[in-house]
């Protein structure tokens, strides 16, 4: 095989040129769309005040039958995600500073299929322990993972959805590499 010049090499070239621009500027959409199916988004800093749920102010104990003790998270699962489909997980409960991590099960309850933290009544989170370390301790803070309403809960989708970037990838570069050839390689 000799490589030779074919006339109209230029403007075969520039179409090229031009169609790889087109498609690698689809492939952010592309890879966008198939990361929101197959990850779960992460919540950082979602905040509760805690002055609101005591019984008697800001060095009562917790009142846990006041409504204000269970926070529904932002991001609480909602319509499909509901009933185990798709759960919060790795939910972190901390004070506005970070120096007390609130305990699941000592410190709070945790519903994660509806997304609600019930405060409990100790000493960690009653308003004596927060009230002496003064207001900053009655914000918590809440990081968590949940699932965005297009992400997919078949890990079977989830794997073939993120082949699709690999695959358009894959026919950029064999659709360059093919014309190349055809261009140049009698």
């Amino acid at each position: 095989m000799a490589l030779d010049r074919k006339e109209g090499t230029m403007g075969g070239v520039l179409v090229l040129f031009i169609g790889v621009l087109v498609v690698l500027s689809l492939m952010p959409a592309i890879a966008g769309g198939a990361s929101r199916l197959t990850t779960k988004l992460q919540m950082i800093n979602d905040t509760d005040v805690l002055t609101t749920c005591y019984a008697e102010g800001e060095r009562g104990e917790v009142n846990t039958s006041n409504a204000l003790c269970n926070q529904t998270l932002i991001q609480a699962p909602s319509g499909w995600q509901t009933g185990g489909a798709c759960p919060i997980t790795n939910l972190v409960v901390k004070t506005q500073n970070g120096s007390y991590d609130l305990v699941l099960d000592t410190d709070y309850t945790f519903d994660a299929n509806t997304g609600i933290v019930s405060y409990l009544n100790d000493t960690t989170t009653n308003g004596t322990t927060f009230g002496i370390l003064g207001a900053a301790y009655n914000t918590t803070y809440l990081t968590f993972n949940y699932c965005d309403l297009g992400y997919s809960n078949s890990s079977a989708t989830r794997t073939i959805t993120g082949l699709i970037t690999l695959f358009a990838a894959l026919a950029v570069m064999a659709f360059t590499v093919f014309y190349i050839a055809k261009l140049w390689v009698k």
